[in-house]
């Protein structure tokens, strides 16, 4: 989003914006152009979150974050050091909901010997569920591929131009004269069932029982053998390949965003639980 705001426009990506209760600043994006970022608390953590709803006027004032320090107490309040040729001369204290106010030290302070950090190394948040209107409940408008899995493609009818219609084709194939061959292969007469010839020594053979993993030693074992060793069948179901499948996809699903806070982690979560047939 770019902002018509000269107030905004004046100000450069290396200021904060201080006013009553909340710091800003600004963020280039995609689009040439530049978002808004608040300063705000979340999971007992500090963010640069993306907001669209903020009171920046030109009461507001700025400071360059190089004159910024801050101590991040316990994630529950930030103390905020304005400097002054390497010494704090103010301080203020900041948990994105109290006004703000600069205190003036009777004595300059040098913080060297305080572990403080930027406000720029503050880590920046994206409220997804809030970026698109299509975010909600219903699965996402896609021309190519449904979040929430193919219907039925046994029940798919064939598309239009595979339907035949001239009869030629037809007439071609349940010709009774034989096909022109060039090799020597003396094909059977397919007419006669009886002339269709297996190899009798041929062997297939189908497994009829079935082995599942057992879960603390991966070896495989019949239904049987669990029933023998477990006296039941409660491993065995638990084995199930499809709940086995399961299992293994969503711990991968846990690790790979165990990051993101609890209300996107379970947005994302009934995305993709969607997805399982």
């Amino acid at each position: 989003m770019s902002l018509n705001n000269k107030f905004l426009d004046n100000i450069s990506d290396d200021q904060a914006i201080f006013t009553n209760s909340l710091i800003y600043r600004k963020m280039k994006n995609l689009n040439n152009g530049y978002d808004i970022y608040a300063l705000v608390r979340l999971d007992d953590r500090f963010v640069w979150s993306k907001t669209n709803n903020y009171h920046i006027n030109m009461v507001s004032t700025s400071e360059y974050f190089n004159d910024l320090r801050c101590v991040n107490e316990n994630g529950k309040y930030l103390t905020i050091y304005r400097l002054y040729e390497g010494m704090a001369t103010n301080l203020m204290i900041y948990n994105s909901e109290n006004i703000l106010v600069w205190n003036n030290l009777n004595i300059p302070m040098d913080i060297n010997n305080i572990h403080t950090t930027s406000l720029l190394d503050i880590p920046s948040h994206i409220d997804l569920t809030k970026e698109d209107e299509c975010l909600n409940d219903e699965p996402f408008e896609m021309n190519f591929e449904p979040l929430c899995g193919w219907p039925n493609l046994l029940k798919r009818e064939p598309p239009d131009e595979l339907s035949i219609k001239d009869d030629e084709f037809y007439k071609s194939i349940l010709d009774d004269e034989p096909l022109n061959r060039n090799d020597n292969f003396n094909y059977p007469d397919t007419d006669d069932e009886k002339s269709v010839c297996f190899d009798k020594n041929l062997n297939i053979e189908i497994p009829e029982v079935e082995y599942r993993s057992d879960p603390y030693d991966n070896e495989w074992y019949s239904k049987d053998e669990f029933l023998d060793y477990y006296g039941g069948l409660t491993e065995w179901n638990n084995q199930d390949p499809e709940l086995v499948l399961r299992r293994y996809q969503y711990y991968k699903f846990s690790e790979t965003f165990k990051h993101v806070s609890d209300r996107r982690f379970e947005f994302l979560f009934k995305k993709y639980e969607k997805t399982f047939v």
